[in-house]
């Protein structure tokens, strides 16, 4: 039969594009991972060796030489020699060393309860603590005491030329003795004087001989005679009269 066909119909529009779904949450962080152990300790370091103490704590150079001179103290023989004849005999002091040359010299102790006598250069001679009796040789020493009571000897009884002598660290407890200086003579120099970055209290006087004796004492004035820090007096010791001065902190 023929009837009329029916014309097919318009394709209809793609329909829209969906929208994109939302992003998924970020997982949980993972646990953090064991520590690795320790490394192992090193070892420990050797222990340093002990000071020196007794007839062995003491060194002496040589200033002209710059060398080391083998030095060992010996028992203290219970008296010192002084100055112009005689001596004096100490209780507390336990060992003794009287350099033997002729150089200038450094003489240093690292314990106490010493005798050390220089010799006729101009020598150091430094302290430890404790006890010590520290002696010139006749020449322009620099003395340095130790922080117990120290006895200092200065000999300036026949020296060939000018001396001048230095005690430092000289405090209360502390005595000085200068042989050859006379009490009635001394003059105090109304300055302090004396070497750099080491001045003081500073006595002159001429001697027997006619050279000029001069002493320091660093860190004290002409004020320190009166003011009850330091007292003077002087006389004459031994077989041969000698003069001397004598200083005490006080």
């Amino acid at each position: 039969m023929s009837g009329t066909m029916n014309a097919t119909g318009a394709t209809g529009a793609v329909g829209a594009t969906g929208s994109a779904g939302t992003t998924g949450a970020v997982g949980a962080t993972g646990a953090v991972g064991a520590t690795g152990s320790a490394g192992t300790t090193g070892a420990v370091g050797a222990t340093g060796s002990a000071g020196t103490t007794g007839a062995n704590a003491i060194s002496v150079v040589d200033h002209v030489t710059g060398q080391s001179i083998p030095a060992t103290g010996s028992p203290f023989a219970g008296s010192i020699p002084l100055p112009g004849g005689g001596s004096q005999g100490l209780s507390g002091v336990d060992w003794q060393y009287i350099y033997p040359g002729t150089n200038a010299a450094g003489i240093a102790v690292t314990s106490g309860n010493w005798f050390l006598q220089g010799g006729p250069g101009e020598d150091a001679i430094r302290a430890g603590g404790g006890r010590d009796v520290l002696a010139t040789g006749g020449g322009s020493d620099f003395i340095n005491g130790g922080s117990g009571r120290d006895s200092f000897v200065v000999d300036d009884t026949n020296p060939s030329a000018a001396v001048w002598s230095t005690i430092n660290d000289f405090h209360f407890g502390d005595d000085l003795t200068v042989f050859g200086m006379n009490i009635n003579t001394v003059q105090t120099d109304p300055n302090a004087n004396g070497a750099p970055g080491f001045m003081g209290l500073t006595l002159h006087d001429t001697l027997a001989n006619g050279q000029m004796g001069s002493i320091t004492l660093p860190g004290f004035s002409t004020a320190d005679l009166s003011n009850g820090n330091l007292t003077m007096s002087g006389g004459t010791f031994g077989p041969n009269n000698t003069q001397f001065v004598h200083i005490v902190g006080t």
